[in-house]
């Protein structure tokens, strides 16, 4: 295959004319999805910010994260940018791919257009991926995004964009970079856009970083990077049940070189970065040493790694103690293990053991106030079982709800299921505060039933004498971890992820004075699948 590239101007309007296109095998390149807003959020993972200088012209970047804004007008808006472009491999494509094109002030009919509708520009702006971008001016655009480990490989006999992963302080050679046994005797001519115009990279040239490149192998590379992860690709979840995690990366392509003293050896620094994301710290995160204790890395620990060892495994630890505040979320990081020859960066986020989910139990009520000619109290009542379910939002106050429906797996199967709280019509928003274990606070709640609502019980529609019920208030309140209503002495909150306390109720509509219940609560959180409110009825 003659590997001089070139593209036709008129498929790509005013991008340089040198270079054959083709497919590039990489799985995070661009998105095509029926609309902007369908892009799924990005959950609580480990955010870096990227910093990509631009100049007036084109511009060549490649994006190595998960950008968290997906629209590119909204990714975009601090550089004067006239039109993006990235390259959609594709094998049923005659040249094994399509641009596709945003402009920014240009009539909507020149962007890339639905194949289905026919109308709406199909532009996600997504990574790890590469992009053309034409400005007016210089200036620094700066992508947030969570950290993607995975790199699919280098197909064999095509140009395809690359973005090599280094550190930055000190970035290597091509053929540094390129130097392992089985790639570097396959990597072909690379270029890069310096202007105008493509310059072919020399083995000595320092690539240059956030920069992308066209890449001709010839023949597949299935790992292309010099370091790879083989333990922790999808990231590094730590909860109160998993506290240790093991990080595993394959080392054994890179050629060991004399550190002093006649000692050959590998060198590499291990550092955690704060998550980019939110208010986020890496005290939680400690290394285990040699002696096997735990240490905080701090801005970087040094790992000597004997040449004849070719997977290097890293024990990191979280601990909780004192860092979660009342009400906080997760915390989250970014481990990076970096080398002369290149880097790797995995997510790393801890779920503060809190109470944020949904919770189902019920509430026993054993007693009932009762006027005597000695006063009010409560007297012992035949008990009766009240369903619950309590949720504990990311954010908003907490909530009683009449309808939970739970995504679960069972059997390999996707599944979903209802739980259902029959003496709650309706979701009652709380009031009130909680301790961060759930055995101290309390929450109130008010729940009206109209008398003319389809589920009030004292309403039948077809009795002449009852076509509608009494209308009836019911104030609520849950006392978190307080002793039963008898004077049990026996802890309520017995157990990790179990709450319960005092239940009281005062019903109005009933008599001509209210009506006090009283009993005990026990809930446990649900972890069998993801759980959230059903719809109120009407919606």
């Amino acid at each position: 295959m003659d590997p001089t590239l070139v593209v036709p101007y008129s498929s790509l309007s005013g991008l340089p004319r040198r270079g054959r296109l083709a497919a590039r095998a990489v799985s995070n390149l661009l998105l095509v999805i029926l609309c902007l807003g369908s892009a799924s959020s990005l959950r609580a993972d480990a955010f870096l910010e990227e910093s990509h200088e631009l100049a007036a012209g084109w511009n060549l970047i490649h994006v190595g994260v998960e950008p968290s804004v997906k629209d590119p007008v909204a990714a975009l808006v601090s550089v004067a940018w006239q039109s993006i472009w990235t390259w959609l491999p594709s094998e049923s494509e005659p040249r094994g791919g399509r641009w596709l094109v945003l402009y920014k002030d240009a009539p909507a009919f020149l962007n890339t257009l639905s194949q289905t509708a026919g109308t709406s520009p199909l532009f996600s702006f997504t990574g790890p991926s590469s992009y053309f971008i034409f400005t007016s001016t210089s200036g620094t655009l700066r992508v947030k995004g969570a950290v993607r480990s995975g790199r699919a490989a280098l197909r064999g006999e095509r140009y395809q964009l690359f973005g090599p992963s280094f550190d930055t302080a000190s970035p290597p050679s091509l053929s540094g970079y390129f130097s392992r046994p089985g790639v570097k005797e396959h990597i072909g001519s690379v270029f890069e856009l310096v202007g105008p115009s493509y310059r072919r990279v020399l083995a000595s040239d320092i690539l240059r970083p956030s920069a992308g490149y066209w890449v001709f192998p010839e023949r597949d590379i299935p790992a292309p990077d010099p370091l790879r992860v083989q333990a922790g690709l999808g990231g590094l979840r730590f909860d109160a049940q998993t506290t240790l995690q093991e990080l595993s990366v394959d080392i054994g392509a890179i050629a060991p070189s004399d550190g002093g003293g006649g000692v050959v050896q590998r060198q590499f620094v291990l550092r955690t970065v704060p998550s980019a994301g939110g208010a986020a710290t890496t005290d939680w995160l400690e290394l285990q040493k040699a002696d096997g204790t735990f240490a905080a890395p701090g801005t970087g620990v040094t790992i000597d790694v004997a040449p004849d060892q070719s997977m290097l495994r890293l024990t990191l630890r979280s601990q909780s103690e004192g860092l979660a505040a009342q009400g906080s979320g997760d915390q989250a990081a970014v481990v990076e293990l970096v080398s002369s020859a290149g880097r790797v960066s995995v997510g790393a986020d801890l779920e503060v053991p809190g109470l944020r989910g949904v919770w189902r139990g019920e509430a026993n009520i054993a007693e009932v106030e009762r006027p005597s000619f000695l006063g009010g109290g409560f007297a012992p009542a035949p008990t009766l079982s009240m369903a619950l379910l309590l949720e504990f939002p990311p954010q908003g106050p907490p909530r009683l709800l009449h309808c939970a429906a739970i995504e679960s797996t069972r059997d390999g199967r996707n599944v979903t299921y209802r739980l259902e709280a029959a003496l709650f019509h309706k979701t009652v928003t709380l009031t009130g505060t909680v301790g961060q274990e759930g055995d101290s606070g309390s929450l109130q709640g008010t729940i009206l039933l109209p008398a003319d609502h389809p589920l009030n019980p004292y309403r039948h529609r077809y009795h002449p004498e009852h076509p509608v019920g009494y209308e009836l208030t019911r104030t609520l309140k849950m006392s978190f971890g307080a002793g039963s209503p008898g004077g049990d002495a026996v802890n309520p909150f017995t157990a990790v992820g179990v709450l319960s306390g005092v239940y009281e109720e005062e019903i109005h509509g009933l008599a001509q004075g209210p009506i006090h219940i009283r009993g005990t609560f026990r809930m446990h959180r649900i972890t069998g699948g993801a759980a959230s409110a059903c719809p109120e009825a009407g919606q």
